[in-house]
């Protein structure tokens, strides 16, 4: 087992041992590196198999504690798996899970979904015992394909085909944080027995590590009104109210609760990575870099002139707009050459649900532009792939497009502009934009906090209500669910003769980067949530 998964604070227990050779493997790659160990099997002590017998005296006299007839649905069953503090475990390692004699796949399903529920009130009791350093996860190994994910590769199944556990894990609030390869040589005298109950070994070959760990609850509130949808914020402009689903959906800020706007250097994030990139290489140039200021400008300028839709705010009495492009800023920075980044603001009645309300851009003022131009167009190129790149450029006009996409482009005479969210999508491989929004640094790069989350499809049809625009369904989605939803079809319509009422029907895309979302819970934001939220709205008269 990859040593880089645990840690000194770590206590490990093991469940659903064969012969307990894992076990034994383990405790003595890692020798005294962790806090305690527990090996445990579903056997009672006069049914283990014949080969444990001296693996389980090593592992005795090395001080681990052997523990018999542990059924891994029950765990918080056994009061000698917390009995001490210090012999407490924080990480469960439930090693080829299976059920005992001829398998059935929906079996082995329940086994998972059995043992996710135990683990998660085992994990909770326990860790609340520990230091915050000894964090809760779940490893479970299984062999190639079995998991259903694409961590499998070229083994991967149908999903029907499959153990389906990042779903399994997901109806206990657990998410799939990290895949590895099973690595034989860390193992070095495992042997892989207990299939179908016997001295029999598994098929370990391609088997797959899965990381799991407990996600934030999702929370759901009943209705919505129109002070819960605003929050007031403190800028160097005022105080502002601006509509919640922004900073949501924004990394540029910390809690809502904190009132300020602030610069997302407190966090780095993937945006903020490759905007250190190009400050870096721009101060490195022996022409750019001598009087280029460095300018940070995430409070927000309003009342600009710029002929684009905006979101509006207030300060005060007075109605104003957050900025719809970071060109707003040169009205307010009136240095020569500078280059900033920061948050867009988008209004939310006509944007895709894959489409953040507030992506990041960077914006370079330049008195020699040409040059610039040349620099980013070349630092673009190192960071994507540079086939799929097309670059106009003339004495008026520069635009760099990846995939009919615009990737940079002059604002102004002196200026640039390079969509920082699309950027970040493309060298980190994201799918969506929550998945950089809601990311953890690893080493060099970044990646999503949920690993493979599902995507559900589920239709809702309901009578349109006096309220009902388009327009105003699309917020009201983008309020309560825009951190689930990526995608909305109109599916059709349909109007009765002689009948005036006209009744519409909706595909909904859920998916999340960040809670556990499984099937049934995105069941019930859909056939729960959303029908009251539309009905006290009077966005419908009824929902089918």
């Amino acid at each position: 087992m990859d040593p880089s998964l645990f840690s000194r604070d770590d206590g490990i227990l093991f469940l659903g041992e064969g012969n307990f050779s894992f076990s034994l493997k383990f405790k003595q790659q890692h020798a005294d590196k962790l806090r305690c160990v527990i090996a445990t099997c579903f056997e009672d002590k006069d049914k283990i198999l014949e080969g444990a017998k001296e693996n389980v005296q090593l592992l005795k006299e090395s001080g681990v504690s052997v523990l018999y007839g542990i059924d891994a649905k029950q765990l918080t069953s056994y009061n000698q798996l917390v009995a001490e503090d210090d012999l407490t475990p924080n990480c469960i390692i439930f090693n080829f899970p299976h059920i005992g004699g001829k398998m059935k796949i929906n079996r082995n399903r329940e086994l998972l979904r059995d043992f996710f529920s135990s683990a998660r009130e085992f994990l909770a009791g326990a860790c609340a015992r520990l230091p915050q350093t000894s964090r809760p996860r779940i490893i479970v190994n299984l062999c190639k394909g079995q998991g259903g994910t694409p961590a499998d590769g070229d083994n991967q199944r149908d999903w029907g085909n499959s153990w389906q556990i990042n779903e399994m894990a997901a109806i206990s609030g657990f998410i799939l944080s990290q895949v590895l390869p099973f690595n034989h040589k860390l193992c070095s005298g495992y042997e892989s027995v207990g299939f179908r109950s016997r001295e029999q070994w598994f098929h370990t070959t391609e088997a797959i590590v899965h990381v799991f760990e407990p996600a934030a609850p999702i929370l759901l509130v009943s209705r919505i009104n129109e002070k819960e949808t605003s929050v007031q914020l403190s800028t160097r402009y005022g105080d502002i109210v601006c509509d919640r689903t922004h900073l949501d959906l924004c990394s540029a800020f910390t809690e809502i609760e904190t009132k300020y706007f602030l610069s997302s250097n407190l966090k780095i994030s993937p945006q903020v990575d490759l905007y250190n990139k190009l400050v870096d290489l721009m101060k490195n140039s022996a022409r750019l870099g001598e009087n280029l200021m460095v300018v940070h400008t995430n409070y927000l300028p309003f009342n600009c002139d710029l002929d684009l839709k905006r979101v509006p705010c207030s300060v005060g009495s007075t109605a104003k707009f957050m900025r719809r492009s970071l060109a707003d800023v040169m009205e307010f920075c009136k240095k020569e050459n500078f280059i900033t980044y920061g948050p867009i603001f988008k209004p939310l009645d006509e944007l895709s649900f894959g489409e953040s309300p507030a992506p990041y851009q960077i914006l370079v003022k330049h008195t020699d532009i040409e040059r610039v131009t040349g620099l980013i167009t070349l630092w673009l190129s190192s960071l994507v792939d540079e086939t799929r790149l097309e670059v106009e450029m003339d004495d008026d006009q520069w635009t760099v497009q990846f995939s009919g996409q615009d990737l940079a482009y002059k604002c102004h005479k002196n200026a640039v502009i390079v969509e920082l969210d699309l950027l970040a999508m493309i060298y980190f491989q994201a799918e969506n934009f929550r998945d950089l929004l809601f990311s953890k640094r690893l080493n060099s790069t970044f990646s999503p906090v949920s690993l493979f989350p599902r995507t559900f499809d589920l239709d809702i049809c309901f009578v349109i209500g006096e309220a009902f625009s388009e327009k105003r369904f699309n917020v009201l989605l983008w309020r309560l669910l825009g951190k689930f939803l990526i995608g909305k079809e109109l599916v059709n319509k349909y109007s009765p003769e002689d009948e005036d009422w006209t009744s519409h029907c909706y595909r909904l895309q859920y998916r999340s980067s960040l809670e556990a979302l499984s099937k049934r819970a995105a069941i019930v934001l859909h056939q729960e949530f959303l029908p009251e939220a539309l009905l006290n709205s009077k966005l419908a008269q009824k929902v089918m």
